[in-house]
């Protein structure tokens, strides 16, 4: 056995024991064995109810069957359709981000659209060279909504684009 160092200590006259593993006793103490109580006698229907529920019926054992089949196939067809999902999911992911670069160009392109066009220039564009007329008093014509969903024409539009003279 080591030698185990035992130094004294001022305190309470304790003695210290320095080392990590405490001697085992050289006797293992007696174990008593208690005695277990007699079970009681059961009915004879407590033990037919007993028996009947630990028998599994037939009709019991192919549900469990069933149900074990019907989950055995929902996992492999979850097995399945997960590499479809994930790539599924890779396309949308490049989707949108085309989507979001069509709709930056696009952005840009409208931007650069309405940059170059000048309203008043146009304006004066279709006044002068292509003949539109100013809308003015008795140039808009204002009619009641017919009872009937559409609007029957009667007589051409003529190209000056007035109907009828009016002079006020």
């Amino acid at each position: 056995m080591a030698a185990v160092r035992r130094q004294r200590t001022s305190y309470d006259n304790q003695t210290y024991v320095y080392g990590n593993v405490v001697p085992r006793p050289e006797y293992q103490p007696e174990r008593k064995e208690v005695p277990q109580p007699k079970p009681k006698p059961l009915n004879q229907q407590v033990r037919k109810n007993r028996r009947r529920a630990l028998k599994m019926g037939a009709n019991y054992t192919a549900f469990l069957i069933v149900a074990s089949i019907c989950a055995v196939v929902v996992c492999v067809l979850y097995l399945q359709m997960q590499p479809s999902l994930m790539q599924y999911s890779a396309q949308v992911g490049n989707l949108r981000q085309e989507l979001n670069e069509l709709t930056e160009a696009n952005n840009v392109a409208y931007s650069a659209l309405n940059d170059t066009v000048n309203l008043e220039e146009v304006r004066i564009r279709a006044i002068e060279e292509l003949g539109m007329i100013s809308i003015g008093e008795g140039r808009v014509i204002k009619y009641q909504r017919p009872a009937e969903i559409h609007v029957i024409q009667h007589y051409q539009i003529p190209v000056t684009g007035v109907l009828a003279n009016t002079q006020n």
